[in-house]
């Protein structure tokens, strides 16, 4: 049986690359994220010292 839950991002997890770029800054996250135009995105995460690649949906909405 399959499961429908997205992979998702969980509190104290870190990304590490998005889309295969490496990410050493918020800015740099920002900009990558901004660049997906909302598609599926690949993160590789560091969660609990443990590495993951999970595909999600960029969600970018600018708040001022």
């Amino acid at each position: 049986m399959e499961s429908n839950t997205q992979p998702q991002l969980s509190v104290g997890d870190i990304i590490l690359e998005i889309n295969n770029v490496q990410i050493d800054s918020n800015n740099e996250l920002v900009s990558e994220v901004q660049k997906s135009n909302g598609e599926n995105i690949k993160l590789k995460i560091n969660r609990n010292g443990n590495i993951k690649n999970i595909t999600v949906k960029a969600d970018y909405s600018e708040t001022t």
